[in-house]
């Protein structure tokens, strides 16, 4: 009962904070040239999922057989870095599934919340540049930035949305699992927009806004509910 509360509480900052990302995208285009290299990158996973059949399609079951391994494998990563053991991961376009000593709320929800593939771009990115002794790629690397963060977000709404995970019931009950799913995705995007393009987005601002927004809502519920019981008091 209590993330049932915290979930229905929680869910108008969700909102707020995931549509910030949003129109924080949508105001890329003329930021600079280098957002261009990202916002292809972002296009193509979305012009894929228009066009092609992601179910019968040798492609499309190619990409969702490896949106499967990542997610499995985030499921096991977060079992291990909260002590639990991994005992087999199977994973295919079918579907999959892992084998672990115990469930947590954590380990329930990372494959929705954490963006397993963009986080190897950013190592990968890393490990280039030490090597090399030198930056370069950085092109690549904004393409390739873009096209995680959106295979993320596409394939994580359309896991949830074609089949019932039983995943969010046992990160906490549906309701509580899908907010703190749309809230962390929100945060997860505006911190890659932020770190990519720092001087677009001012952070700050935006998260205080929304959070002056959510109060404002409850605040404005709370009246309406206010007026709506002292007006059937009096009748």
């Amino acid at each position: 009962m209590i993330r049932l509360l915290l979930g229905i509480a929680l869910a108008p900052l969700a909102v707020i904070v995931f549509a910030a990302s949003l129109r924080c995208l949508g105001s890329l285009p003329g930021a600079s040239p280098s957002v261009y290299p990202f916002l292809g990158g972002f296009a193509l996973p979305v012009a894929a999922r228009l066009v092609l059949d992601m179910r019968s399609s040798w492609f499309g079951r190619l990409v969702t057989g490896f949106y499967v391994l990542t997610h499995e494998m985030t499921h096991a990563i977060a079992t291990w870095m909260g002590g639990g053991k991994v005992y087999g991961i199977k994973a295919g376009a079918d579907g999959g599934h892992v084998d672990v000593s115990h469930v947590s709320t954590f380990a329930s929800l990372a494959p929705y919340c954490v963006p397993l593939p963009t986080a190897c771009v950013v190592l990968g990115y890393r490990a280039w540049v030490w090597l090399r002794g030198a930056s370069g790629g950085e092109s690549v690397f904004l393409f390739l930035m873009g096209l995680t963060i959106a295979f993320h977000l596409l394939a994580t709404l359309e896991c949830i949305w074609t089949e019932k995970q039983p995943d969010l019931d046992a990160g906490g009950g549906v309701v509580f699992s899908l907010v703190v799913i749309t809230l962390f995705n929100g945060l997860v995007f505006l911190l890659v927009q932020k770190t990519l393009f720092p001087k677009h987005l001012d952070l700050a601002g935006t998260l205080g806004r929304a959070l002056d927004e959510s109060a404002g809502f409850w605040a404005w519920l709370v009246r309406g509910g206010r007026d709506l019981w002292l007006a059937w008091v009096k009748t």
